[in-house]
């Protein structure tokens, strides 16, 4: 068994946008980690990171997010590194080597990127969470300005990939969710990108929300 964790070094007191630092190293969110744009300091914080959670028994990061926020509606900006998915892929790598070091081990914080292959573009800003936040469009033609950041990432030999909760609309894949199609998960991300490691589903993706009677 292996204990994961979304991210948990943010300032944040609200835990319907982020989790709480707690006895963690106070950082900046990604978005401001992106402001400051140093693949130094980025991987720098990710090795503190990874210490703290060697420390408590945590060998899973459920991050970095790749999610490129192109939609201004779209409540979770915050928890990516912006827009340019240059330097989404540029950060996200430094992220991955200071969890996981040059090659996993012992010493490693397993890093899951997400939301593949990309899930900042959510019709009309709403969360796929939920039922009526389903549809996920790429304005444009912009399916693969989206995945560049994955791309990258995993390069830089990435552990494991979660997929997001939306689906496909008006693009070459099967409008199916993302964690149950074929052509994105095992067309794209196995065969297309070569990824081997592990893919996890989001949580949830199969009961959904489930609230106490």
């Amino acid at each position: 068994m292996s204990l994961s964790t979304d991210p948990r070094h943010s300032m944040s007191d609200n835990p319907l946008s982020a989790n709480r630092s707690g006895e963690f190293s106070h950082g900046p969110e990604p978005l401001g980690l992106a402001a400051i744009g140093s693949d130094e300091v980025v991987e720098e914080f990710a090795d503190v990171a990874r210490r703290e959670y060697l420390a408590s028994g945590i060998r899973v990061a459920l991050h970095p997010r790749l999610d490129l926020s192109t939609e201004p509606r779209w409540a979770r900006i915050i928890q990516t590194f912006g827009e340019d998915a240059r330097l989404t892929g540029r950060l996200g790598a430094a992220y991955v080597r200071g969890f996981q070091g040059r090659a996993l081990g012992p010493d490693s914080a397993a890093t899951m990127v997400k939301h593949f292959p990309g899930g900042g573009p959510q019709k009309d800003g709403l969360a796929p969470h939920c039922a009526d936040g389903r549809e996920q469009v790429d304005p444009g033609g912009q399916f693969e300005h989206h995945l560049t950041p994955f791309v990258e990432v995993l390069e830089a030999g990435a552990a494991q990939v979660m997929p997001y909760y939306g689906m496909p609309v008006g693009a070459e894949y099967e409008e199916v969710g993302f964690a149950f199609n074929k052509g994105v998960v095992t067309g794209l991300l196995r065969e297309r990108l070569g990824f081997d490691g592990i893919v996890c589903t989001d949580f949830g993706v199969v009961t959904g929300p489930v609230h106490p009677a």
